[in-house]
């Protein structure tokens, strides 16, 4: 069998690379588009293809697997040529919201999702229940083996080890669109730190930037906040390579919507999502999550920071295990998609 691949951001390309790098190793021919994170973290070997070649190889590929990004089409794009052949495409859900929105402008043979919460909510956003299929989340799967790697912090750490991933949110909607952007996330959270009761000095704060974000700028944020608000913590960039280890060594996460908040809950570390003045009922799914602490209002946002403070790391939890045979699920889907429509199309031909 022949699948196509296409991704542009990188969640969606993260979530779909799983899937692509287990085909490999299962004898299948790989193609995919030339483009965004899936090609900077993809292998040299597999079948690169500019936009021309990709549109002309997924009018014959057995199945088009493609994820979406924010404002990149391309790789929707590819699977619209898949459709107009009469070749089937899958969808791989990256994260928990903007169900219908991401299909749109193209409604997939089968829309494949994270779980059964992702399930219920794409229902309830209108999605046809006859193509969701629940699959877990392939680049989650590696999750499991990354903390054996790395280990886990003790349920005491003191001080707290505190990792902020941060989000582009003021052009994914900003103050007019989701009620907030990261400037004042970032400041309520150095106001939080600074204010807390920590007998051990200033805190320290290790901040992931968004692959979509400039560093600089993150960086710049941090260091005008920290020489503005007396008592501030110390705050350290981390760089591209050491965000999967700053994850598993922190005791405390906080964050907006970005899915590392949903790893870190599996994991066990309290986990704080702030979204002050959240308008948005697509970017409530973290609070559907028992434990994670959701703070949504303009106010109380120091109190949300302190009473995050004073939880503890506690043992990964069971859902952990709903994602470890991910890239499987969605590969067998595919399979069974390439078989399905062979099938059909050898009962056209023979009527």
């Amino acid at each position: 069998m022949k699948f196509l691949f296409a991704a542009g951001d990188v969640g969606g390309a993260r979530a779909l690379l799983p899937v692509a790098r287990l085909a490999a190793t299962k004898g299948m021919t790989v193609c995919a588009l030339d483009h965004g994170t899936f090609r900077t973290e993809g292998a040299a070997h597999w079948h690169w293809l500019n936009p021309a070649k990709a549109a002309a190889q997924a009018k014959v590929a057995d199945v088009v697997l493609y994820a979406t990004s924010v404002h990149d089409t391309l790789a929707t794009q590819i699977a619209h040529h898949a459709r107009a052949a009469g070749r089937p495409v899958l969808h791989l859900l990256d994260n928990w919201s903007n169900y219908a929105a991401r299909i749109a402008s193209l409604v997939p043979d089968v829309y494949a999702v994270m779980d059964d919460l992702a399930m219920q909510e794409a229902i309830a956003e209108g999605v046809d229940p006859a193509i969701l299929m629940v699959t877990g989340h392939p680049g989650i799967a590696k999750l499991a083996g990354e903390a054996d790697i790395f280990g886990t912090p003790l349920p005491n750490t003191t001080p707290p080890h505190i990792f902020f991933a941060s989000e582009p949110a003021a052009i994914d909607g900003g103050a007019r669109g989701r009620g907030y952007d990261e400037n004042e996330v970032a400041r309520i959270l150095v106001q939080g730190l600074a204010q807390a009761d920590n007998n051990a000095g200033p805190l320290t704060v290790k901040v992931a930037p968004h692959p979509r974000e400039v560093r600089e700028a993150v960086r710049a944020r941090f260091a005008s906040l920290t020489t503005e608000i007396p008592g501030a913590p110390k705050i350290v960039v981390v760089a591209p390579e050491d965000v999967r280890s700053t994850l598993h060594s922190a005791s405390h996460v906080v964050g907006m919507t970005s899915i590392l908040l949903y790893e870190a809950w599996l994991l066990g570390r309290p986990t704080l999502s702030l979204q002050p003045g959240l308008s948005i009922d697509g970017l409530r799914t973290l609070s559907r999550r028992k434990g994670i602490m959701f703070h949504t209002t303009k106010q109380g946002g120091i109190r949300a920071v302190a009473e995050w403070l004073n939880r503890r790391p506690h043992a990964p939890l069971p859902d952990l295990a709903l994602h470890q045979n991910a890239a499987q699920n969605v590969l067998d889907i595919s399979r069974d998609l390439a078989k399905r429509s062979k099938r059909s199309l050898d009962q056209q031909k023979a009527e």
